[in-house]
């Protein structure tokens, strides 16, 4: 094998790890999106089913529960639970599973904020239609998820709030939604990260 092949072969391969590299971290960071984006989805939809067929006050009942099941399940969460199978915690999985739980809280929150609003509980005002107050709602507890990261993405993209979620009792659910974003979500999130790199060894000085 001449020097040229030689060079071309080493160049491929790092290349195939490149690229491994890549599609690994995007499928760690998609698979739990996609696994929890299915568990929300089924959570809105079911919510909806019941407030369309008359049962606001089940379909309250219903996601309060789911809430507190998923609050129970996310105790179960270990950096033990979250390694790879090389035995590592890879920040690409942590970034998607805390982005997912995260997704999760705000269509809880949503869901719970449009069946008070159904059953006239607690009032919310839209700058759209009425018809659209889950969406929007669900846009709203986003805005105000990214309003707790001191990136000011809101600010820079110019993009306010669908949904007034301050004041009365709308502001106490606002509140506990904060509280557990903060508490819960992005903490499971930092305990991960300390942990993974309590497990990288210092680097060698020279």
């Amino acid at each position: 094998m001449d020097r040229n092949t030689s060079v071309a072969a080493a160049a491929l391969r790092v290349g195939q790890n490149a690229v491994e590299a890549v599609l690994g971290n995007l499928f760690a960071i998609l698979l739990p999106l996609m696994v929890l984006t299915l568990i929300a989805g089924g959570i809105r939809n079911s919510s909806q089913w019941l407030v369309a067929h008359g049962a606001p006050t089940l379909a309250l009942v219903f996601v309060l529960v789911c809430g507190l099941v998923f609050l129970g399940l996310l105790q179960s969460v270990t950096p033990e639970r979250v390694r790879s199978t090389d035995g590592h915690i890879k920040p690409s999985f942590v970034l998607g599973l805390v982005t997912a739980i995260a997704f999760v809280w705000i269509y809880i929150f949503a869901v719970i904020s449009y069946v008070l609003l159904e059953l006239g509980w607690v009032p919310y005002a839209f700058k759209g239609s009425a018809a659209n107050a889950l969406p929007d709602l669900a846009d709203a507890y986003l805005w105000y998820f990214l309003d707790l990261i001191p990136l000011h993405i809101n600010q820079a993209l110019g993009w306010p709030p669908d949904v007034d979620l301050t004041g009365g009792w709308r502001g106490v659910i606002l509140t506990v939604f904060r509280i557990v974003i903060v508490y819960q979500v992005l903490k499971l999130g930092k305990k991960l990260l300390d942990t993974r790199k309590q497990e990288t060894p210092p680097a060698k000085s020279a």
